[in-house]
């Protein structure tokens, strides 16, 4: 079998796959947050939820975060490019 036929081959498979998203989410979801989108997203989570497995609640983020935004840009981007968080919610 040539190269370029097994190439095409799967090609035809890939283009077979459901997407889940389209391009531009999947551009989306790759791009830098900023703080003025984080904050945004703070204070639109639902209030008077239980909670977390951390014990932090809503109020606590959205009330301290000018305090912790920096810090929570910090681990967003950790989590985005690595694929999880591994240090603590401290200032270099």
């Amino acid at each position: 079998m040539d190269h370029n036929d097994d190439i095409l081959n799967q090609l035809k498979v890939i283009q077979e796959v459901p997407r889940f998203f389209s391009e531009e989410d999947s551009d989306l979801v790759g791009r830098v947050i900023y703080l003025n989108e984080l904050k945004f997203l703070v204070e639109g989570m639902a209030k008077d939820k239980s909670p977390g497995p951390n014990g932090w609640t809503h109020e606590l983020f959205s009330f301290f975060f000018d305090l912790m935004g920096q810090d929570l840009i910090l681990a967003v981007e950790e989590s985005r490019s690595l694929g999880s968080v591994t240090g603590a919610l401290t200032r270099p």
